[in-house]
């Protein structure tokens, strides 16, 4: 059988991405900011159907392949974990300057313990 009819979805359409200025500026002056040694959280419930995901990693973090490999984790653990939350939220995720140098499972482990906030 050809086709991925019958599997999971689990995309990262851009409906589940914050991509608008705006859209972070609204989300910095009414959302709740939860701390990690890695990562910063800033989250709002929406009103609409889908969670949706922000990502920053600045300059300051390390060079082009070190903030791309950070987005993908979070990418990545979003996509598989955003069923998980229980509500809708709007979720901008800021990397801090030790996420450079974790290894993948720290990163995992600072997300899960940040999510795990949320609930």
């Amino acid at each position: 059988m050809t086709g991925k009819v019958g599997l999971l979805r689990h995309g990262y359409p851009k409906e589940h991405r914050i991509r608008k200025r705006s859209e972070y500026l609204q989300l910095a002056d009414d959302g709740k900011r939860l701390f990690g040694r890695l990562f910063i959280l800033v989250l709002a419930r929406r009103e609409q159907q889908v969670s949706r995901l922000g990502i920053t990693v600045t300059k300051k973090i390390g060079n082009a392949v070190t903030r791309n490999r950070l987005k993908r984790i979070c990418r990545e653990y979003f996509r598989t974990h955003k069923d998980q939350l229980g509500a809708v939220f709007d979720i901008h995720v800021i990397a801090r300057s030790a996420s450079a140098k974790a290894a993948t499972d720290e990163l995992t482990e600072s997300l899960d313990k940040l999510f795990s906030q949320i609930k």
